[in-house]
């Protein structure tokens, strides 16, 4: 696993079907090409105000795209930085 370094975050993306209210799975278009993305942060730079675990909406085209190798197999992680996230989920309990 990398580190990321001062104020950026190692964030594995949560995929979302695009989905139709009728129930129709939709490929990727134009109009969800420049929606943010969800995603898990699995690292924090030593500077960032995120933690492990945060699950975040980030902006789509201001990553840094890796491929890691687990015990699961091949994932597509990305670098982001702290201001490219605009918001944490919050749960509700």
């Amino acid at each position: 696993m990398y580190i990321p370094i001062g104020k950026r975050v190692l964030i594995s993306p949560i995929e979302a079907a695009n989905k139709t209210e009728s129930g129709l799975v939709m490929e990727n278009s134009s109009n969800t090409a420049s929606l943010p993305v969800k995603g898990e942060v699995l690292e924090v730079g030593e500077l960032s105000q995120f933690k492990k675990g945060d699950i975040v909406l980030f902006r789509r085209f201001s990553v840094d795209s890796i491929k890691l190798i687990t015990e699961k197999g091949e994932i597509e992680t990305f670098f982001v930085d702290d201001e490219d996230i605009l918001a944490i989920e919050k749960n509700e309990a």
